[in-house]
């Protein structure tokens, strides 16, 4: 991205006094894109439920924006306490029996953590990382957790009862999943979750300007160099001396 530090630079032969708060204006419109919140959904641990070969889980969000660095978290713990046990996420554009791997966006396997911060009366659990890293486009987003066949103990999910959801200005909530794992977890058949948003989890990235606003960017840089130009044309002009020693 365009920095203000590069912008003096460019500037150094220019009449700074006049386009350099023109442009670190226009740069700070651009770069007020902050990492965020793409969604979030919180909620106090209960009772926790297995993710094994007949319980899988999926839940989905919508966007008509596009991200990068995206990360997700899950907040889960072991059904064993003490164990530390592994599973796999899965992003897909789409689930159900007809869903294949050209379906997917990614996949990694994730491992429960020994310490569990986030507690309350019920069980405590720790906000997993399952994906990092991700650029996300428009588009409609499963991610489905299933059970990793080599792992020693079982993962345990928390149904969010009571949940607040956050969401990005251009993010809408989809549904919440579950069912019985088939060999490829996305392609499960899936019925929708009566527990609502059927699992904590939050979403973080960083907003992907549109085309326009690169494309403002420029014709503001293009305007104000030559809005400069010209008054500097105008300070800068002198009278020209007649040949009678007089002014004009």
């Amino acid at each position: 991205m365009f920095t203000s530090t590069q912008a003096r630079r460019l500037l150094s032969g220019s009449p700074r006094r006049i386009l350099l708060p023109v442009v670190l204006t226009l740069i700070g419109a651009v770069s007020t894109h902050a990492r965020s919140v793409v969604i979030s959904v919180t909620d106090r641990p209960v009772l926790s439920t297995s993710i094994n070969n007949s319980a899988v889980l999926s839940t989905a969000w919508t966007s008509s924006g596009a991200y990068t660095d995206v990360s997700i978290s899950v907040l889960l713990n072991s059904a064993i306490v003490g164990q530390t046990p592994k599973g796999i996420a899965y992003l897909t554009t789409s689930i159900g029996p007809d869903v294949t791997a050209a379906n997917e966006i990614a996949r990694s396997q994730f491992t429960v953590p020994s310490i569990l911060p986030i507690c309350s009366d019920a069980s405590c659990g720790a906000m997993v990382p399952v994906f990092s890293g991700l650029t996300l486009g428009a588009g409609t987003y499963y991610l489905t957790l299933g059970p990793d066949p080599l792992s020693t103990g079982v993962v345990g999910w928390f149904p969010a009862l009571n949940p607040t959801v956050t969401l990005g200005a251009d993010i809408r909530q989809g549904g919440s999943y579950f069912g019985s794992q088939s060999a490829y977890p996305p392609a499960s058949s899936f019925q929708t979750s009566f527990f609502g948003p059927s699992m904590i989890f939050e979403v973080n990235g960083t907003s992907i300007p549109e085309p326009t606003t690169t494309t403002l960017l420029g014709a503001g840089l293009a305007a104000a160099v030559v809005a400069a130009k010209r008054q500097s044309t105008v300070k800068t002009a002198r009278p020209v001396p007649s040949r009678g020693g007089r002014q004009v």
